[in-house]
């Protein structure tokens, strides 16, 4: 039996849901094109060494209290907005992020004891590992390894005004602030509630990832606290 758990609700224990999670071993497809180029012999790849999102399907079935389990999961489907945080214990070690696509329309069989149905979420590319979710501390410069094949792209928490540089990119913080989070994977940096963009600034337009393997943290004049979120595909 797999249990499948959406924001962390077990639709197990909360409905009665079992599923089938031979949907969720294939990886993600790579964005990119092909060009054909006349005159040139083979095709020209276009690679932006980015992932699409891809649909993951959980066959399901609820056989307890069917009637009342149906009308409570509906509910709770209805009400998720965005992406969700989707955990099964087919991979206990990852978790994905995906949107629930709706179209909860089961089938009812055995008299009105069992129903049958698909949870289908559009999910980000990442099957994001657990362990990536604990904070790593440096209070002097140090190494962190990204057990992965993948660069990730770390939320970090900077206390002090400095400097701080993760796979060769540097992070200036000039602030009055305690503390600043510079969230790797849109650039935002904030404490709290306030807006910091305008006290950091990067050595380059790209923003700062941890490659696959070990790589230095270098610090001047800061401690930092990094959540790598590592990933695999």
């Amino acid at each position: 039996m797999t249990t499948l758990t959406v924001n962390g609700t077990n639709l197990w224990e909360a409905f009665g849901v079992v599923s089938d999670a031979t949907d969720t071993f294939a990886s993600a497809q790579p964005s990119g094109e092909m060009i054909r180029v006349p005159g040139r012999m083979g095709d020209l790849i276009m690679d932006d060494d980015d992932f699409e999102n891809r649909e993951v399907t959980y066959e399901s079935f609820i056989y307890r209290d069917m009637k009342s389990n149906v009308a409570a999961l509906s509910a709770f489907l209805a009400s998720l907005k965005g992406y969700a945080r989707i955990e099964d214990s087919a991979h206990p070690a990852l978790f994905r992020l995906g949107r629930f696509n709706g179209g909860f329309a089961p089938s009812i069989g055995g008299n009105f004891h069992a129903a049958s149905f698909d949870l289908n979420f559009n999910c980000k590319p990442q099957k994001f590992l657990k362990v990536g979710e604990s904070a790593v501390a440096f209070s002097a410069s140090g190494t962190i390894a990204n057990p992965t094949r993948f660069a990730s792209r770390p939320l970090v928490t900077v206390f002090g005004s400095g400097s701080v540089t993760i796979g060769g990119i540097t992070i200036t913080i000039d602030t009055e602030q305690s503390q600043i989070t510079i969230d790797c994977e849109t650039g935002d940096a904030y404490n709290g509630a306030i807006n910091c963009n305008a006290d950091v600034a990067f050595s380059s337009l790209d923003l700062p990832k941890i490659p696959e393997g070990e790589s230095n943290i270098t610090l001047d004049g800061v401690t930092v606290s990094i959540i790598p979120r590592w990933f695999t595909l």
